[in-house]
């Protein structure tokens, strides 16, 4: 089976940096059955780095609201002005206007390519599906198992 140098999983192997790169480079005998299990190794480190920034963002909003809390309530208590706790609809409109606005804007700007947020092969393309199928690596990866043969891969020099 040959890897094609711009396919997503190469990429995404390369872009965490596996040994199975090099080894590919190099010539190394590599086999389906790890090359299989390094993509879901680095599916795995990619589902691990969304949910790592989702939770820095969430305890990030923690903190500053922590630390606004405080001035919002002198602000309020003395000079007559700030952040109303007492009433659920500021509450709705802070979140409405501070939270989900900008993430929604930012969402949209990113996936539409206006925002350079994510590396360029990130990027979510709608392409009508191709006519000639490539080897699927998941379908390859059950028949290898099937017949207790990892065949190796090659590196397409493309």
């Amino acid at each position: 089976m040959k890897v094609n140098r711009s396919s997503w999983r190469y990429k995404l192997m390369k872009y965490f940096k596996f040994d199975i790169i090099s080894d590919l480079h190099c010539g190394s005998k590599v086999t389906l059955c790890r090359y299989f299990w390094n993509v879901l190794g680095g599916l795995l480190h990619l589902l691990g780095a969304v949910a790592l920034s989702i939770a820095t963002v969430v305890i990030g909003l923690c903190i500053l609201v922590t630390l606004l809390s405080p001035i919002s309530y002198l602000t309020q208590s003395y000079f007559g002005f700030g952040w109303d706790f007492a009433t659920e609809l500021g509450v709705i409109m802070i979140w409405m206007f501070w939270v989900a606005m900008p993430l929604v804007g930012g969402f949209t700007a990113v996936f539409e390519g206006q925002m350079k947020v994510f590396p360029s092969w990130m990027k979510i393309k709608l392409l009508p599906p191709a006519a000639s199928s490539k080897p699927n690596i998941l379908v390859e990866y059950v028949k290898a198992k099937k017949n207790k043969f990892c065949p190796l891969i090659e590196l397409d020099k493309e």
